[in-house]
């Protein structure tokens, strides 16, 4: 057509989800923000070759633009963690005013949960695992510190002035205990509690984790020479679990009774003597690691990392309801008050952990060899036997992992020996079982060899010797090994055997316990009337190069096909061996009634008590004592308390501006500088010790020579060192306050308490998009692997480690090394010199007065170092993702086709949107995206638009966004109209189409 002139008209339509369909539906009003449909006024119809484009787009992300982190809240999958369920029944209140015998007298405590009984259990649970949140499990441990725990085995620790157990040693002194001093010097011995079983060399050796003084076998045990025997007029040795900052992870009690009256005698009984036909006995009791659950999370979008890191410390630390305790006594009022992260867990006090609470639950006097069964109701009722056991509910152990992995492979009393070993064939000694050949059982007992492993010093303790005295003959069956212990530990594993009682075939026999704690056993009367029923570790040959062959994959018939690297198959029991470590040693065939044999039917298995080789243990104490040193002061309720805190009081997840990395710090309760009991006195009495107060009592710090406040008393402590007032400042310095015996010297004490966090909540697979991999920690960080692995005991820098479970401690650097040099006065001198104790003379001395041994001088001092610590961080080893998904994608109904799909999804994609153009909470999108062309002609009524991520899901986004959408349509304009019609173009063009 002459004279035809073509051209674009240009329509824009605004689709936003404010004036769209949906948000003006209350149905919808809060869900699907980024799908919106928007009404066309009038329609629009698009012909064919009209174009369609999105002109521009403004997306609505709270945060974006700032320097934040994105999180949708997606859900990833579920996991299955595992923590502890506890559940209360017959709440009794606070306050428990109980009779205890015949007559009057009565005996008053409270329930530290406030219930009757409590029960636990460990249960799975299936979590979520999510981009924003994770269910983490931690364990809680207590430091070995001196403070607010005891070793165990012990009796029972008070040493109260009208408590009748210390009435011989304080016979023994001529004097009555009769001053406040006592109650904290007074020396450690069997009248105040402490197991003191006379071990001969031999068997000490043998049985305890001790050697002499010269040397040590492993890290758990002091050799105490200064304990009082049963008359109090001997001194006498025995061996106490060293207080040296160790970890001690702890277990639960599965069932306690805190008030006997209220719940059946039957379930009494079974509490009180948890074993049928078995006495008393704390450890044999059934016992879960104690772990709880706490869930983080962040809002979901976009946070700043201050704000995320915000949100969960609050979190770790959100406390719990305040609880009011021993509220019946007049005004007298206790409150706990604890956090996710800082528990009050139940725990003896001196009112209830004592001598007549001892004697009522052994029902036995103290002097007797055994524990007998409790027989008459009256007996099993008594509220001093439930007060006694209760001591028991939390119990510590040094290695949880071993102990769990033994109690889960054996019964509490072992399996048994089916066949006499005897001393003529020791070297190639096969020791024959009643265990089952089982994979379930092989298992089980493979576990437990793993775990002692990961504590290499228990398998070291198998190639230490005493003089002509050792646990195996490996050393001169090994002659040429270049580290015995390292070729050790390939090839020794070990089981513990009663070898000292040899029990003899009876019903009787078969329940009784493996081992024994020997409780109420003294120095005296081990000899007169009592049998040492102690176990031993036994080494037996392990093969890690069979480790992998099943119970059906190997006859087991020889030393060199050994299922699982250690059982051979006899008779289809369980049988091990020791020829290729040496065979048995001569000291275990002379411990038991024949010095030929180990005879039939010993026990063997895994010894569940306190004193058995490698179970360290520890329990709590409230730290209470009935009086103060120097006697002014007296915690009136104290006797009542029976709770302590532990856990971390202060976690922290922070963000570190400076590396831009996340970090967990605080994980542990930090030492603090704290006051002497007794400082602040303004006006104080000629006879007591009142130094000023500080200003820097909360300040977090850790000790090297550590110095006690008497703020704090735990029976396992004494004796406590004694503070002399006497004389004048002429006659020299009189306050020096020493370290107690039971602390170690020159080691650093950094925490009272902590927790272990033992699973993130996220598994691997998931690991990378969930909350922590987004925060750019990864999954090794939390999981350890391999051969060197870290127990709960590693000692932790800032640098990553390889460990099964993560907390803080201390950080100790060399920069701090200088505050190690001081005087005697505890002043840091600030030099680059190593530390040394210091001599004190009250007059003036001279090089040629001072005896080369010290002896001359009026003090020997330990410098009491006080450094401030700063937590060690575990922190990300990556960068925060700060974007989940780098682009959105717009889809439209708009046109049929687009070319671009990311799914099946029939609305077509129109325009990708980057991320990297965002301001002031939006991601805007400027055009200069593709152009489509409209293929068929439609008519528009409404504008359908979607807004979604990548991988085609709906996005989170506000309802402030919209899309404006650009169509061009093309028209042709005849400028030669009037001509045109007179020629009959118009007709002619009309004629020519309808003859097509």
């Amino acid at each position: 057509m002459s004279g035809a002139l073509p051209y674009s008209q240009t329509i824009m339509l605004d689709a936003n989800r404010l004036s769209s369909e949906e948000y003006s539906a209350s149905n919808l009003a809060e869900t699907d923000t980024s799908v919106f449909t928007n009404r066309v006024a009038g329609g629009i119809t698009l012909d064919i070759g009209d174009t369609v484009s999105i002109e521009s787009a403004h997306i609505a992300q709270r945060g974006a633009g700032a320097n934040v982190i994105e999180m949708r809240g997606s859900l990833l999958g579920r996991k299955t963690i595992n923590y502890t369920k506890l559940t209360n029944s017959s709440f009794v209140s606070n306050m428990l005013t109980i009779q205890a015998g015949a007559g009057p007298t009565t005996f008053q405590r409270y329930s530290p949960t406030g219930f009757a009984k409590q029960e636990a259990e460990n249960v799975d649970e299936i979590v979520e695992m999510k981009d924003n949140e994770a269910t983490i499990v931690m364990e809680f441990y207590k430091t070995a510190n001196g403070e607010n725990c005891m070793a165990l085995p012990r009796n029972f620790g008070n040493v109260s002035g009208n408590n009748a157990s210390v009435s011989p040693y304080n016979k023994a002194k001529g004097l009555p205990l009769d001053t406040a001093e006592d109650y904290w010097t007074v020396q450690d011995g069997y009248p105040l509690g402490v197991n003191t079983c006379d071990y001969d060399q031999r068997r000490r050796f043998i049985f305890s984790n001790t050697g002499n003084s010269t040397g040590r076998v492993d890290d758990d045990w002091n050799t105490d020479t200064n304990l009082r025997s049963f008359t109090g007029t001997e001194v006498v040795g025995s061996i106490k679990i060293r207080q040296d900052n160790s970890r001690f992870t702890l277990f639960k009690r599965k069932s306690m009774i805190y008030n006997g009256s209220q719940v059946s005698a039957e379930d009494l009984a079974s509490d009180l003597q948890p074993r049928a036909g078995v006495g008393p006995d704390p450890a044999i009791a059934d016992y879960v690691r104690f772990k709880k659950k706490v869930t983080l999370k962040t809002d979901a979008g976009y946070n700043t990392p201050g704000n995320i890191a915000a949100q969960i410390t609050d979190q770790l630390t959100e406390p719990e309801d305040t609880k009011i305790i021993v509220a019946n006594l007049g005004e007298f009022k206790s409150v706990i008050q604890e956090g996710k992260t800082n528990v009050a867990f139940s725990s003896p006090s001196w009112h209830s952990f004592n001598s007549s609470c001892s004697k009522d639950f052994f029902n036995a006097t103290l002097s007797n060899s055994m524990p007998v069964s409790v027989t008459s109701a009256s007996s099993v009722q008594s509220a001093l036997s439930v007060a006694y056991n209760n001591a028991y509910d939390y119990i510590g152990f040094k290695r949880p992992d071993f102990v769990e992995a033994g109690r889960d492979a054996f019964a509490y009393h072992g399996n048994h020996l089916t066949e006499q070993i005897s001393k003529t064939t020791k070297t190639e000694s096969v020791i024959k079982t009643n265990i089952t050949w089982s994979d379930e059982v092989l298992l089980k007992i493979k576990k437990l060899f793993d775990t002692q492993l990961e504590y290499p010093e228990l398998l070291d303790g198998g190639t230490e010797s005493l003089s002509s005295l050792k646990r195996t003959n490996y050393a001169t069956f090994n002659t040429t090994s270049a580290s015995l212990n390292a070729s050790f530990r390939e090839v020794g594993r070990f089981l513990h055997i009663d070898i000292g009682a040899q029990s003899q075939g009876s019903s009787k026999a078969d329940i009784a316990p493996l081992g024994d704690d020997m409780y109420n056993v003294s120095y005296r009367t081990l000899g007169a009337n009592a049998s040492d029923r102690t176990s031993a570790p036994l080494f037996v040959y392990f093969d890690k190069s069979t480790s992998h062959l099943t119970a059906t994959e190997t006859t087991g018939d020889t030393d060199y096909n050994l299922a699982y690297g250690f059982a051979r198959k006899i008779d289809d029991k369980v049988a091990f061996t020791t020829k290729l470590i040496g065979g048995i040693p001569d000291e275990y065939f002379d411990q038991g009634p024949s010095s030929a044999v180990i005879r039939i039917r010993t026990k063997i298995g895994y010894d569940y008590h306190f004193s058995a080789y490698g179970n360290a243990a520890i329990a709590l104490h409230s730290g209470y004592n009935p009086v103060q040193y120097f006697g002014h002061q007296s915690f009136f309720v104290g006797k009542f308390i029976e709770n302590v805190y532990v856990g971390a009081d202060n976690p922290l997840f922070n963000f570190d501006t400076v590396n831009n990395r996340f970090e967990f710090k605080n994980l542990h309760t930090a030492e603090k500088t704290g006051n002497f009991y007794n400082a602040g006195d303004p006006i104080a009495p000629a006879d007591i010790l009142a130094p000023p107060a500080t200003g820097q009592a909360e300040e977090a710090v850790y000790f090297i020579n550590k110095e006690m406040r008497y703020d704090n008393w735990s029976p396992d402590m004494h004796p406590y060192p004694v503070i002399n007032l006497k004389g004048t400042v002429k006659d020299g310095q009189q306050s020096f306050i020493g370290t107690p015996e039971r602390l170690q010297g020159g080691l650093p004490y950094d925490a009272h308490s902590g927790i272990s966090i033992v699973d993130m909540g996220i598994d691997e697979t998931n690991w990378t998009d969930s909350i922590w991999g987004l925060l750019g920690f990864r999954y090794g960080q939390f999981n350890g692997s391999g051969s060197n692995i870290g127990t709960q005991n590693f000692q932790f820098s800032d640098l990553s480690a390889n460990v099964k479970a993560v907390t803080t401690n201390a950080l100790l650097t060399s920069l701090q090394s200088q505050q190690y040099f001081q005087n005697v006065f505890s002043i840091p001198l600030i030099k680059p010199m190593v530390g040394s104790n210091v001599k004190y003379y009250n007059a003036s001395v001279s090089q040629g007065n001072i005896d080369t041994t010290g002896f001359g001088a009026s003090f020997t001092i330990q410098p009491a170092i006080s450094v401030q610590q700063e937590s060690t961080a575990i922190k990300a080893l990556d960068l925060p993702r700060k974007i989940l998904r780098g682009y959105f994608l717009i889809k439209s109904d708009l046109i049929d086709q687009t070319g671009y799909y990311q799914s099946a999804n029939p609305m077509g994609i129109m325009a990708v949107v980057g991320k990297y153009n965002s301001s002031e909470d939006f991601v805007n999108f400027d055009g200069g995206g593709p152009v489509f062309t409209v293929t068929r002609k439609k008519t528009i009524t409404d504008i359908k638009t979607q807004i979604t991520d990548p991988e085609g899901s709906l996005s989170q986004v506000g309802d402030n966004s919209g899309v404006i959408y650009k169509v061009t349509k093309q028209i042709s304009t005849d400028l030669k109209f009037g001509e045109n019609l007179l020629q009959g173009m118009y007709g002619k063009q009309a004629a020519e189409s309808a003859g097509q």
